[in-house]
């Protein structure tokens, strides 16, 4: 599964980091979870001064030590990290998580934010000329932290993009019955509204793929529904408490559950406004705001939806029809 994904996102990628790379006249590389670069622009090659260094035994070895770390900086987080290389220089790097799996990290530079002098101490131990070092460091792009910043976010925007591709990769895996008429991985997303609309109509069994890391993420999150339900909660809100991205979320609270975050949120507000309802002289206006809906009218709407009575009828009904 993971080179399969890994594969997917490199044909995805390649394209994207070329036009990245020749708007923005910089060396995009997408490195896998152990370092090894597994993409790297066409349009435009690593600087001189850094291929330079690499021509050195011990210069390649720092270089690829700088690469593992640059990937190990970045799981876990969600969002860019900047990293000083061997050298002195910048590198910046977004995590890419599909489907829950870390496979690496998009990284750019090697960027020059330090002097001359600094970079070149750095380099003085390699056994290279001096004075060609000199040189190829004058050739180097310099950016301020204000522009690497933004390219750090435009990367990171993209990121997220494989998260939306993995969640539909892995559940057409999950369907053996209905995978060969995706033809998920041959068309490229081609035909990507027939895919979403068949996933949606495509049921999830509980847990078929749940982790203990996954239900406990769940868990948390059911915990900050069930604090916070009475207030106008979206499942970004949930998604941001326990830091994972919206689409994710979405994705692990139906696989864990077995339905949608949506769906949780109504059911749970709907038993609180029975409650209330059977229990209190509170107007249906007042339960609405209680339970987190601003507008009443919508309230009714939806509970009736769910039980099958308008609010103000629900209160009247002998109990054995109360549901």
């Amino acid at each position: 599964m993971n080179e399969r994904l890994v594969s997917f996102t490199q044909k995805i990628i390649q394209p994207v980091l070329d036009n990245i790379s020749k708007r923005e006249k910089i060396w995009l590389k997408f490195i896998d979870h152990s370092g090894k670069y597994i993409a790297t622009t066409h349009s435009r090659s690593q600087c001189s001064f850094c291929r330079y260094i690499r021509s050195s035994y011990s210069g390649n070895k720092r270089c690829r030590g700088s690469a593992r770390q640059v990937v190990f900086a970045c799981q876990g987080n969600n969002q860019p990290s900047f990293f000083e290389c061997h050298a002195g220089l910048t590198l910046t790097s977004v995590p890419v998580t599909v489907a829950g799996l870390y496979l690496g990290a998009l990284a750019f530079g090697e960027i020059t934010e330090k002097p001359k002098p600094y970079v070149l101490q750095r380099t003085s131990n390699l056994g290279l000329d001096v004075q060609t070092l000199q040189i190829l460091y004058e050739e180097m792009p310099l950016f301020n932290r204000r522009q690497i910043s933004m390219l750090a976010e435009y990367l990171y925007s993209i990121s997220n993009c494989f998260i939306e591709i993995g969640v539909a990769l892995t559940e057409t895996e999950q369907f053996e019955t209905k995978k060969n008429s995706f033809f998920f991985l041959n068309k490229y997303l081609s035909d990507e509204k027939i895919i979403n609309d068949e996933l949606i109509n495509t049921p999830v069994s509980n847990g078929e793929i749940s982790s203990p890391k996954m239900q406990k993420l769940v868990h948390d999150a059911e915990k900050f529904i069930i604090n916070n339900y009475k207030h106008p909660i979206t499942l970004t809100n949930v998604a941001d408490f326990i830091h994972i991205n919206p689409t994710y979320f979405s994705y692990l609270f139906r696989q864990v559950k077995g339905y949608t975050f949506k769906h949780y949120l109504t059911q749970l507000r709907i038993e609180k406004a029975k409650q209330l309802l059977l229990n209190s002289s509170l107007t249906v206006s007042e339960i609405s705001q209680l339970i987190g809906y601003d507008d009443s009218n919508y309230f009714s709407r939806v509970f009736k939806k769910v039980t099958g009575f308008p609010p103000s009828l629900y209160r009247k009904q002998p109990k054995k029809v109360q549901i």
